[in-house]
């Protein structure tokens, strides 16, 4: 894979730059955790879901479409007006202020009542003549009309209850054409806008999860940024790692111009690196007949494995790495279990020339699946990953996917390799294998 034209046109973003999305999207992630559990998103979905159900839509409804003359207090309003403004009534209740009625009422109660039926008596009597008058009068007349009748009774428990406070407030509420916004429904419907306004919200609705899926679905187990000052202080060996305590760790190949140093060549000042020098050493070689014997070698590099800082199958296998130096050493950042495969080369730098892969045993025999990289330069910073999962091996150089493949799948437990070297057929020369962080991460 070519990746000149996917770095110059951003496909293949810069290790700055991808470096500035990974923190923004934890950052975002957790931005997006909180908003998810807070009180905020409740009340929100909790005003969604009241304000879009059917009886707050219907209610809403009515109260903006009723008209003030279709209701009860209306009625109830318009009639007591329009008897406080009868002229008849108005007049009967000045007529029950009247002391010439009270004195008639009183007198009615008396014997002497009847003395109003005797022409003679009322006569001689100026008393009894005005009261006789009165008894006469359109006033006393009007007054037995409506005295205890049924429109008085109406008035007076229309004028009761037009005068309660619960009255009052009914009738203000449904008398005024703007009566929705002085509803509970209405606060409600503005806490809603408020909320859709928040930036918390709008954060969290325009979210789309999907940009989560690798926090969602892996869990950082191992992470180490080489902070300290010897290879011993932390978890990675010097060597090769082998099941069998009779195997030397530290040991070169025949067919190899390097002798491998037993963590000498190897620096800690915040990365890893692993340096091929050229100097003179003896080192033990594995012969493939004759097992470990003595060779003179040119130059020093280093083997160092991570089976004590993590071994583990399925997950991301990530390390920001470059490679600086003679394009005559080669340099590979692997995964490896008890045995001699699987072999996942997450980054392999074949004299400067990249590439990805994994060997694996097949009916027997071992093959070989793999990409070469082009159109980056390995002397940059670059994230090389691997992520194995149920169904396949993918690899990953920063964001971008450069090969993929289900031809394996391993089922075992397997641990991170570093190693420069320099195969006989190369002149070599001296170089760095430099190492930022690892970090794995398992499926959750």
């Amino acid at each position: 894979m070519n990746l000149f034209w996917k770095r110059l046109f951003g496909k293949l973003q810069s290790t700055e730059r991808y470096e500035e999305e990974k923190k923004q999207l934890l950052a975002d992630f957790n931005r997006y955790a909180a908003v998810r559990e807070s009180d905020l998103l409740k009340e929100y979905n909790a005003l969604i879901e009241k304000v879009k159900s059917a009886d707050f839509q219907a209610n809403k409804k009515a109260l903006k479409s009723r008209k003030y003359k279709d209701t009860e207090e209306y009625r109830d309003m318009h009639k007591f007006e329009k008897l406080v403004a009868d002229r008849d009534i108005i007049r009967f209740y000045e007529i029950q202020k009247n002391g010439t009625l009270a004195e008639y009422l009183a007198f009615k109660q008396k014997p002497e009542f009847e003395k109003l039926n005797d022409p003679k008596a009322v006569k001689e009597s100026p008393e009894l003549t005005r009261l006789k008058n009165f008894e006469k009068s359109d006033d006393y007349k009007l007054y037995l009309r409506f005295n205890d009748s049924y429109v008085i009774k109406e008035y007076e428990e229309l004028k009761k209850k037009v005068n309660t406070e619960d009255f009052k407030k009914r009738n203000d509420f449904w008398s005024n054409p703007n009566r929705y916004e002085t509803t509970d429904d209405f606060r409600t419907e503005q806490r809603l806008a408020e909320l859709e306004k928040n930036p918390d919200i709008l954060f969290f609705k325009r979210c789309n999860y999907k940009r989560f899926s690798f926090i969602d679905n892996f869990v950082e187990v191992f992470d180490d940024h080489f902070s300290y000052a010897k290879l011993s202080d932390g978890l990675w060996k010097p060597g090769f790692h082998y099941i069998s305590d009779q195997l030397k760790s530290v040991h070169s190949f025949l067919n190899e111009r390097q002798a491998n140093n037993g963590g000498k060549n190897v620096k800690l000042n915040g990365a890893m690196m692993i340096l091929t020098k050229a100097e003179a050493a003896k080192s033990s070689a594995w012969h493939p007949a004759r097992g470990f014997v003595m060779k003179d070698y040119e130059f020093t590099s280093d083997v160092v494995n991570g089976y004590n800082a993590i071994h583990t199958n399925k997950g991301l296998f990530r390390a920001k790495m470059r490679f600086t130096g003679s394009t005559d050493v080669c340099h590979a950042f692997w995964l490896v279990g008890d045995h001699k495969t699987p072999h996942i080369n997450i980054i392999k730098n074949n004299g400067g020339k990249l590439e990805v892969g994994v060997y694996y045993t097949a009916n027997g025999n071992v093959q070989y699946t793999h990409e070469l990289i082009k159109g980056i330069n390995p002397e940059n910073w670059y994230y090389y990953e691997v992520e194995w999962n149920e169904h396949e091996l993918i690899w990953y150089i920063n964001n971008l996917e450069v090969f993929r493949t289900s031809a394996v799948n391993p089922n075992e437990d397997l641990f991170p390799m570093f190693n420069s070297f320099i195969p006989e057929n190369m002149k070599g020369g001296e170089a760095v294998m430099e190492v930022d962080h690892v970090q794995v991460f398992k499926l959750k």
